[in-house]
């Protein structure tokens, strides 16, 4: 149970939920710890309320995570095979340079058919 006791469904810290191909796959992409808190948030209603028949994999990270070569090229890989990309920002200022060339580098990879929230 959660703090809002809710049973979490939320593979939140699987090392790596993308190892199973079944089910809908969600990229987090949060901007700081409020963020982060909103993004589970989020995911939470996604899983309990939309797709409650449907098993869920999920990875999130920070945008500061994005500065390191090997998470951001992992974030990538992690992007390209995602049902959704959820991005979650204060949205009172432009996303960080690097963020946007995250951005592109996964649109060069050919994110499939993802959707992003």
């Amino acid at each position: 149970m959660n703090a809002m006791n809710v049973p979490s469904r939320l593979s939140w810290h699987n090392p790596d939920p993308w190892m199973e191909s079944s089910g809908l796959h969600i990229l987090a992409l949060y901007e700081d710890f409020a963020a982060g808190i909103r993004v589970r948030e989020v995911l939470e209603w996604l899983i309990w309320e939309v797709t409650p028949d449907l098993p869920v994999r999920t990875k999130a990270c920070s945008f500061s995570d994005l500065l390191r070569p090997d998470l951001r090229a992992a974030t990538v890989h992690d992007a390209a095979s995602a049902d959704i990309v959820l991005v979650s920002a204060a949205g009172d200022r432009e996303l960080p340079a690097y963020v946007e060339r995250w951005f592109e580098r996964c649109a060069g990879e050919g994110i499939r058919d993802s959707v992003i929230i």
